[in-house]
């Protein structure tokens, strides 16, 4: 995880994480986030985040989800 002050009142956070098994389930997660403090109690915050899931066995589970996705958020 990185966190960055920018300003007095910007924060900057990135962090990635990245899991491979032979042949197994391959996962990448990667998030990043802006965080404005309004005041002491008040914050917003918005961020993007892009998962992926592939699974290489030989036979995979029904169960199984693989796939991308991609998500944003904002919050108070």
């Amino acid at each position: 995880m990185f966190k960055m002050p920018v300003t007095s009142r910007l924060t900057l956070m990135a962090k990635a994480d990245q899991r491979t098994e032979d042949q197994g389930l391959d996962t990448r997660a990667m998030e990043l986030d802006l965080s404005y403090r309004v005041t002491n109690r008040w914050s917003f915050s918005a961020g993007v985040r892009d998962d992926m899931r592939k699974d290489n066995s030989p036979i995979v589970p029904l169960t199984q989800e693989q796939g991308e996705a991609h998500g944003t958020r904002l919050r108070r």
